[in-house]
């Protein structure tokens, strides 16, 4: 290592303190994001999901082998209709707030 640069043990560290580095928030999180993806599919605005996590995803078998604590954090969605529909879908949306417990 030289000097100047982060360790990777300190890299861990702090996202260890910050929460990001716990595998159970993790699978929470994973968990949440396969009920929206779930959700997500009910909405007609909606044409397309895709989540590796969704039964319909071509890789799913393979993703289930791979990752055993959830399968990610990326979500992606297809929107119906025009680009002025897709603006007024993406307006309509809000973003929760949580505050640490």
């Amino acid at each position: 290592m030289q000097a100047g640069q982060p360790d990777l043990k300190s890299f861990r560290g702090m996202l260890l303190g910050s929460g990001l580095g716990s595998g159970r928030r993790h699978c929470a999180f994973c968990t949440m994001l396969l009920l929206i993806a779930h959700r997500c599919r009910s909405v007609l605005q909606i044409s397309k999901v895709v989540y590796p996590g969704l039964p319909s995803h071509p890789a799913h078998a393979r993703a289930q082998e791979l990752f055993k604590q959830g399968f990610g954090g990326m979500l992606c969605f297809e929107v119906k209709g025009s680009i002025a529909a897709t603006e007024a879908f993406m307006k309509a949306l809000t973003l929760p707030l949580s505050a640490p417990r």
